[in-house]
C-alpha cells in the first residue's frame, strides 16, 4: 500500500466514524433503557374533519342550511323539476303524408308534430329546460321522451 491510499483510508475511516456517532440512530436515549418521557403521538386520521374546519364550512354555507353534525350540510335538497302539461288535442292521419299530431305543451301555442320532431322546452323556476322528442304518431296516440328525465309519455 503506498502512503497516499494509507492516508484516504485512515480519513475514510475517522469520517465513518464521527458520522455514526452524530447519527441520531446510535446515539443512546436520554433516559437510558427507560421508557422516553416524551410519547409519539398516533397520527390522526387525514380523513376526519378538524373542529376548526369544520367551522369554517359552517361559516361558508349558504343562509338557512345547517350543518349535520357528521360534517354533511342537511340543506333541502333543490326542488324537483315538474315536467310541463302536456295535452294531446289531435291526431291527423291523411292518405297523402304521415301521421301527425297537435299537442299543446304548457301555457304555450299548439305545435304540430311528426315523428322525430323535437321541441325546446324553456327552463323557469317550476321547470328545467330540455326537450321532448316525438318517438312515434300513430292513429292511437302519440310516444314523446321528456329528455331531461329520459322518462316516455304515451298520449291516447
Amino acid at each position: 500500500m503506498t502512503l497516499l491510499s494509507l492516508a484516504v483510508a485512515t480519513v475514510l475511516f475517522w469520517t465513518a466514524n464521527a458520522l455514526a456517532e452524530e447519527s441520531p440512530a446510535t446515539k443512546p436515549s436520554p433516559s437510558s433503557g427507560a421508557a422516553s418521557a416524551i410519547e409519539a403521538k398516533p397520527l390522526r386520521d387525514p380523513t376526519v374533519m378538524s373542529p376548526r374546519f369544520r367551522e369554517a364550512l359552517r361559516n361558508l354555507s349558504p343562509p338557512g342550511t345547517q350543518p349535520m353534525p357528521g360534517g354533511q350540510n342537511n340543506a333541502a335538497p333543490p326542488p324537483t323539476p315538474k315536467i310541463p302539461l302536456i295535452r294531446l288535442i289531435g291526431l291527423i292521419s291523411g292518405n297523402a303524408g304521415e301521421p301527425s299530431a297537435l299537442l299543446e305543451i304548457g301555457k304555450e301555442q299548439p305545435y304540430l308534430v311528426v315523428k322525430g320532431s323535437e321541441i325546446s322546452l324553456p327552463g323557469d323556476d317550476s321547470s328545467a329546460g330540455g326537450s321532448i322528442e316525438v318517438k312515434s304518431v300513430t292513429r292511437s296516440g302519440v310516444q314523446l321522451l321528456v329528455k331531461p328525465y329520459n322518462k316516455t309519455i304515451i298520449l291516447h
